[in-house]
């Protein structure tokens, strides 16, 4: 029997629960503590809201979305998204761009034959993106109440080791899987 109940209301975690989800970083490299702490609203830049035309739910095409069979949970086709990004940055023109990233809370797939994916990197055009639709302890129920502190640092541990390895994707230290 599923349960239904609305979804939660996303807050976006303050610095302590950042810095509590990332652990303990003394023994990290300099740089690395410092993008993490003082500089982290620096080096992880909040994204920005899309206008509307920007979203991909305005602009369906055959295939950009499905509900997952199992979950019965809408589903984002990742290589919508990934051709969003690439529009995004070329409109940007930003030479100093090393890559960017995309995070959604929509659950997404790369292909009609995988159930899900969490993240997908693209080493060739600089673009990951990644989806912490699976990261909530009640995926894919959904509940009113507000995630406990608990709740809300094992999210966003998910969240920050996903970003990591799609990050390690694009600076080439795994493999590719197209």
């Amino acid at each position: 029997m599923a349960i239904h109940r609305q979804k939660k209301k996303f807050v976006l975690p303050t610095k302590e629960e950042r810095a509590q989800a990332l652990g303990e970083i003394d023994n990290s490299d300099k740089d690395i503590r410092r993008a993490l702490t003082i500089a982290i609203d620096e080096c992880f830049p909040s994204i920005p809201i899309l206008n509307e035309d920007e979203c991909l739910s305005e602009h369906y095409d055959a295939g950009q979305t499905r509900i997952n069979q199992y979950t019965k949970q809408s589903q984002y086709f990742v290589s919508n998204i990934m051709n969003q990004l690439k529009k995004m940055q070329r409109k940007r023109h930003k030479r100093e761009e090393l890559f960017s990233t995309g995070v959604t809370v929509v659950d997404i797939y790369p292909n009609p034959q995988w159930n899900f994916v969490y993240g997908k990197a693209s080493i060739n055009e600089g673009i990951a993106i990644y989806s912490i639709a699976r990261f909530d302890p009640l995926f894919p129920h959904t509940s009113i109440e507000s995630y406990s502190n608990e709740e809300q640092v094992l999210i966003l541990r998910r969240a920050v080791s996903t970003y990591v390895h799609e990050v390690m994707h694009l600076l080439f230290m795994f493999n590719e899987w197209n």
